[in-house]
């Protein structure tokens, strides 16, 4: 299998990890119920004390921020 996946890290270790906490379930609970062409696959998430992370699948064409700044594409500009 030759599968790859982005992962996101939450790393909480005070009383703001409450609010984290329920960030990163809202999250999940968000990437779990939508599917969508233009967005990440969300494959799942994994909690262990307190670390937490979040899998979707790897886009190797560039991120968001790439795209939306014109970046990913320089090539395809007309001049």
């Amino acid at each position: 299998m030759d599968e790859h996946f982005s992962c996101k890290t939450w790393n909480s270790q005070n009383m703001y990890d409450r609010h984290l906490s329920e960030e990163f379930r809202s999250e999940i609970q968000t990437l779990s119920k939508v599917e969508h062409l233009n967005l990440v696959k969300f494959l799942g998430y994994l909690e262990h004390e307190d670390e937490r992370l979040i899998l979707v699948e790897y886009v190797n064409n560039g991120s968001l921020r790439e795209h939306l700044d014109g970046m990913s594409n320089k090539s395809n500009t007309h001049a």
